[in-house]
C-alpha cells in the first residue's frame, strides 16, 4: 500500500499550515486548540473521557499538530469508553509504556495523524496514523468508517469526526502476540534481547546540543524496536505496515519439536566471540524461521491468492532469505544450488495444494499479509540449513606454507561451450603449485557452516593435467587432514599452518572414487576428473554455522618424494564437497 500525504486545500490558509511547531495561531482557523474543540462538542464526550484518561489531554493541547478523527457518541459508548481506559490502566500497572500501552497504540493512537490533513471531494488519500497503521482518507470516508464533519482547522490541527470507532488491525508480528497455540514463538520474537526500547528522534523534540556534541531531546518518545527484523532483516519487516509478507509458524508442539531435534546440531564451542551459550539458544530457533517467510513482491502468485484466484500457480516459492540464481555461486558454491526456495519450474508447486507449502494450515489476515499457523512442519531441514556445503577453491578462504606452496595461485574458467564448461562446479579449477620444484604444497581450505554432530561426507573434486594437455599423464599424491576445534575451544588456531595439531583423514595417498588408469598402490595417473574421498561418515564436535571465519579446514599436503614417477606436485582443485548424511539412504 503506498504512502500519499493530503493535498492542503483551504484557500484561506497561509503558508503558516506547514509550520507545525509554531505557537502563533494560523490564519483561517478556529480560535482554540484540538483539545478544546474535543471539550466542547458533546457528542465526542466518550471520545474526550478515554483521551483525558491516557494523558492524551496534554498532547492535544501542545503546539505539535495531529489529525484527529473522533469517533462520535452514537457508536462509541460509555461502556466502550470505560472498557478502553480499563484496558490503559491494565497496561499501565503492568509496566507497559504510554506508547505501547495497547488502550493508546489500538485505539487513540489509530484515530490520530502526525500534522495537518485536510480532504476534498475528490481526494483519496492514504494517512499514516501515530501507531504506523494505513488508513484510507476520502471526503465521506475514513478507515471505512462515514466521515460526519471535516477539515476543522484549530492552532495546533484539524479535527474530524466519525460515526464509530475504526479497526485496529493486527501486523504479523502484533498477531503472534496474541494467536493462541504459538506461545513458544512469541516467547522467541518478543524475548528481552531483541525487543527493546530505543528513541525516536523524528518524533522526538530538540532540545539542544550538549558539550560533548551530541543531541539531547527535551521532550523523547520512546519506542519499542525489534532487531530481529533489522540487523536479521532476511526474516522480513513484520513489523511493518509497508510490506505485504506470507510467514509460516510452527505451533507450539512443532516448535517444541525442532529445537530439541536442531539444538545438537548448533554446539558452539566456549571460545567463541559470542557467548557460546547464547549462540547455542539462538540459532536452533533462527534455524526454525529462516526461509518461512514470503514476500508478495517477489511471489506473485501468493498475490494472486490473496485476491482470491484459488487456482494460481506459481513455479516455486521464494522465501526471503533465498539467493538469487546469479549469486548462488558465490553463497552456495553452485548456481545449481537453490536453498531456502522450494519448488522450481520443472516441478510446480501450488503451495495451497495436498503436500503443499501451505496445505492444512491454519490462515490469520493481518494488516501486512497472512500468518500462517502449522501443526505440521512441511519446510524440508535439507533445503535450509542442513545441506550440503560445496567450497569453490577459487573462491575459498585459502592458507598456504609460505616455505613450501608459491603464493601465486592461479584460477582457469572455461567458457560456455567449451567441452569443460559443465563438467566442472563454476566452470573453474584453481591450480597451486609448489614454490620449487622439490616442494611440496601444503594449503588448508576454510569450510564455513559445518554443524556439529552431523555426519558428513567429504570429498575433493582434482583436475588432471591432460585437461591442459592431453598428452601428460602424471597423477597426484598428497595427505590430507581435517582441523577443527573441541566444545571447550582447544585445537587448531587458524594462523600458523605449521603448528596445527591435526587429525589426519587418510595417510595413504588419496584415491579416487572409480577406477584408475595406473594399478600402484600410492600413485594414480588421472585421466579424468577424479572425486577423490576424503573420509565418510565424519562428524565435528563443535559448530561454525553462521560465524565470520570458517573454524573447520581440510588441508592438503603433497607427498611426492624423489623416487615418484609420474606423478606431478602441482595440485589442481576444483572444489571441496561435505555432503550431509543425516539421512543415509539420499544421495
Amino acid at each position: 500500500m503506498g504512502l500519499a500525504m493530503a493535498a492542503l486545500a483551504f484557500v484561506a490558509c497561509s503558508d503558516q499550515w506547514d509550520d507545525h511547531y509554531s505557537d502563533a495561531p494560523l490564519s483561517g482557523t478556529h480560535n482554540g486548540t484540538l483539545w478544546q474543540a474535543i471539550e466542547k462538542n458533546e457528542q465526542l464526550s466518550n471520545f474526550k473521557r478515554v483521551a483525558e484518561a491516557c494523558g492524551y489531554d496534554q498532547v492535544l493541547k501542545s503546539t505539535q499538530s495531529f489529525t484527529v478523527f473522533a469517533p462520535s457518541n452514537s457508536h462509541f459508548t460509555e461502556k466502550q469508553a470505560d472498557s478502553v481506559i480499563a484496558l490503559y490502566k491494565t497496561d499501565l500497572n503492568a509496566g507497559a509504556r504510554r506508547a505501547d500501552n495497547k488502550a493508546v497504540k489500538e485505539f487513540l493512537n489509530n484515530h490520530i495523524a502526525r500534522y495537518n490533513h485536510s480532504v476534498t471531494t475528490t481526494s483519496i488519500d492514504t494517512l499514516t496514523m501515530l501507531n504506523g497503521k494505513y488508513m484510507s482518507l476520502s471526503a465521506g470516508l475514513f478507515g471505512g468508517k462515514n466521515v460526519l464533519s471535516s477539515n476543522e482547522l484549530y492552532g495546533n490541527g484539524v479535527l474530524f469526526t466519525i460515526d464509530e470507532p475504526v479497526h485496529f488491525y493486527n501486523n504479523i508480528f502484533e498477531s503472534i502476540e496474541k494467536v493462541s497455540g504459538l506461545d513458544s514463538v512469541k516467547a522467541f520474537f518478543y524475548s528481552k534481547r531483541y525487543y527493546t526500547y530505543e528513541i525516536d528522534e523524528a518524533n522526538s523534540v530538540l532540545g539542544g546540543i550538549d558539550s560533548l556534541g551530541r543531541n539531547y531531546f527535551s521532550d523523547s518518545v520512546m519506542v519499542k524496536y525489534n532487531s530481529l527484523f533489522y540487523e536479521k532483516a532476511s526474516l522480513g519487516r513484520l513489523d511493518r505496515e509497508d510490506s505485504t509478507y506470507w510467514v509460516l509458524l510452527p505451533d507450539n508442539n512443532e516448535w517444541d519439536r525442532m529445537v530439541t531435534e536442531f539444538t545438537p546440531y548448533f554446539m558452539y564451542h566456549k571460545k567463541i566471540t559470542e557467548p557460546y551459550d547464547s549462540m547455542r539458544w539462538v540459532k536452533p530457533r533462527m534455524a526454525i524461521l529462516e526461509g518461512t517467510t514470503f514476500s508478495q513482491n517477489t511471489n506473485l502468485g501468493l498475490r494472486d491468492y490473496a485476491e482470491g484466484n484459488t487456482n494460481a500457480k506459481i513455479d516455486s516459492l521464494m522465501s526471503t532469505y533465498a539467493v538469487p540464481a546469479e549469486y548462488r555461486r558465490f553463497y552456495w558454491g553452485n548456481d545449481s544450488l537453490h536453498f531456502y526456495q522450494y519448488g522450481d519450474k520443472e516441478n510446480p508447486l501450488n503451495p495451497f495444494a495436498a503436500g503443499g507449502m501451505f496445505s492444512g494450515v491454519e490462515k490469520i489476515q493481518c494488516s501486512n499479509g497472512q500468518l500462517l499457523k502449522s501443526s505440521q512442519w512441511p519446510v524440508d531441514r535439507k533445503q535450509t540449513f542442513l545441506r550440503d556445503i560445496v567450497v569453490e577453491a577459487e573462491n575459498a578462504h585459502i592458507q598456504y606454507n609460505e616455505k613450501t606452496t608459491s603464493s601465486k595461485m592461479v584460477t582457469y574458467t572455461w567458457l560456455e561451450g567449451t567441452e569443460m564448461y559443465n563438467r566442472l562446479s563454476n566452470h573453474s579449477c584453481l591450480e597451486i603449485k609448489p614454490r620449487d620444484e622439490k616442494d611440496k604444497v601444503e594449503i588448508a581450505i576454510g569450510i564455513p557452516d559445518v554443524l556439529s554432530n552431523v555426519p558428513y561426507d567429504i570429498y575433493m573434486v582434482a583436475v588432471p593435467e591432460c585437461v591442459f594437455d592431453s598428452t601428460l599423464v602424471n597423477g597426484i599424491k598428497f595427505n590430507a587432514f581435517r582441523l577443527y576445534k573441541d566444545l571447550e575451544g582447544e585445537g587448531p588456531t587458524l594462523e600458523g599452518i605449521d603448528s596445527l595439531t591435526t587429525d589426519p583423514i587418510e595417510n595413504d595417498p588419496a584415491y579416487k572414487l572409480g577406477s584408475y588408469s595406473g594399478k600402484e598402490k600410492g600413485q594414480g595417473y588421472a585421466l579424468d576428473i577424479d572425486t577423490i574421498c576424503l573420509g565418510k561418515n565424519i562428524v565435528f564436535p563443535s559448530c561454525s554455522y553462521g560465524l565470520d571465519d570458517p573454524e573447520v579446514r581440510i588441508r592438503i599436503k603433497g607427498n611426492v618424494s624423489s623416487r615418484d614417477k609420474n606423478v606431478t606436485r602441482t595440485i589442481r582443485i576444483d572444489c571441496i564437497i561435505f555432503r550431509q548424511r543425516i539421512d543415509p539412504t539420499t544421495e
